[in-house]
């Protein structure tokens, strides 16, 4: 987990639902923030489309997504093109999550195609 940077994608267990013990629900979000605890990396998660964020431990990290496959096409996200976009879209996540749950204090954690969501999607298009 210590190589683990901003903007990197990740796989974790899910543990706000409780599957952790099982290890069945497993997820692919993006890093938004890094932070050290006592010596212990915790990573800050976020779905692209959700206002919320959680904090992934070593308990519940899988690993680091390094290819994407879309349209019978494989994206390497080590690429240099991808490092910076991947690093722009945490950036843009993390001020969505501040401005939505700071600012406007809004508690609805529910998917919404808003105005990051059309930014993001017109990057990869003119990317992909």
């Amino acid at each position: 987990m210590e190589n683990i940077k901003i903007g990197d994608i990740i796989t974790f267990y899910n543990k706000n639902n409780g599957f952790i013990e099982d290890k069945t629900n497993i997820i692919c979000h993006r890093v938004i923030g890094v932070k050290k605890i006592s010596g212990k990396v915790i990573l800050i998660e976020k779905g692209d489309n959700y206002l919320e964020c959680t904090e992934v431990n070593e308990n519940n990290f899988i690993g680091k997504v390094k290819t994407v496959c879309k349209d019978n096409k494989a994206i390497d996200l080590s690429n240099k093109k991808w490092i910076i976009l991947n690093t722009l879209f945490a950036i843009i996540s993390r001020l969505a999550f501040f401005y939505n749950i700071k600012i406007m204090k809004k508690n609805n954690f529910k998917h919404k195609k808003g105005l990051q969501y059309r930014f993001e999607s017109l990057l990869l298009r003119l990317f992909l």
